[in-house]
């Protein structure tokens, strides 16, 4: 659900008209990629791939891949990718999308710290986690203190951390993510009911639960 939260929100950045250039076939792009959106929600990854692949061929074609629509349709595509299952396709084209993305780094950090975390969330489904926590925690230290995303972003970490068995940290972390949660203004109803899955299964693996 957080990576349809995240494609949901590239589609009203491009309805926003952070596209900067207009062109009939650049409102097609878009219209395209908002098409892959609503797709993506409803599990129609071959019409999402199909429709962002399109938009992405007229992107190139209209002001090439250096642009942040490129960046932004790309990352639809890496979704689909994910949550579809097809980790090998989405590898190769999620450590492009960072390096594409690095640019845009101040310009743009929402979208910046969304494509390195498909990267992450990618290297945590495919178990190399050292990575995956690197790139989760360097993300997590950019983005705004107490929000819904820093907190998703501990919660990331957490499912890492105890992939690799580190039970004492990520308690520690879900207890800090959770103390966040009351103390701010994250309003995610998920959240809350998240955390304390998460530290219920983190207790049980260190026998605290009598």
């Amino acid at each position: 659900m957080k990576k349809i939260t995240i494609v949901l929100v590239f589609s009203l950045l491009f309805a926003g008209g952070v596209q900067g250039q207009e062109s009939a076939e650049l409102n097609k792009a878009i219209n395209l990629a908002n098409q892959a959106s609503e797709a993506i929600v409803y599990g129609n990854f071959i019409v999402a791939k199909t429709k962002c692949k399109k938009s992405l061929k007229i992107i190139e074609t209209e002001i090439g891949t250096n642009n942040i629509q490129y960046i932004m349709v790309v990352h639809i595509l890496n979704s689909a990718y994910l949550l579809g299952n097809e980790l090998d396709k989405a590898k190769k084209r999620c450590i492009e999308n960072c390096e594409r993305c690095d640019k845009y780094k101040d310009e743009y950090p929402y979208i910046y710290r969304s494509t390195y975390s498909t990267l992450a969330s990618l290297y945590a489904r495919t178990n190399e986690l050292t990575k995956a926590f690197s790139i989760f925690y360097n993300i997590m230290m950019l983005a705004p203190a107490g929000s819904c995303e820093e907190i998703d972003l501990m919660l990331n970490i957490v499912k890492v951390l105890v992939k690799m068995g580190h039970f004492q940290d990520a308690q520690f972390l879900s207890l800090s993510a959770l103390k966040r949660y009351e103390h701010n203004l994250c309003d995610k109803k998920s959240t809350y009911p998240t955390i304390l899955k998460s530290l219920g299964g983190i207790y049980l693996n260190l026998g605290l639960y009598q």
